[in-house]
């Protein structure tokens, strides 16, 4: 009995208790950037015959040119 009248106090008083994430709406301010080139690894394709080899390595030029661009 004591155990339900406590759970049932606690249930009550969560739910009366203000949500405070819900006050306004949430503003983030960015006063600065970190501009430092990050690590990556472009992936080397297995092929299967000479002519998706040569393709497979343009695509891997390609992959590692754009990431290095951005």
């Amino acid at each position: 009995m004591l155990r339900t009248l406590c759970l049932a106090l606690a249930a009550i008083g969560f739910n009366a208790m203000p949500v405070l994430a819900q006050d306004g709406p949430l503003r983030i301010v960015i006063e600065e950037g970190v501009i430092e080139p990050l690590p990556f690894a472009a992936p080397a394709f297995i092929a299967e015959n000479p002519s998706a080899a040569e393709f497979a390595d343009q695509i891997t030029r390609v992959v590692a040119a754009d990431l290095a661009g951005t």
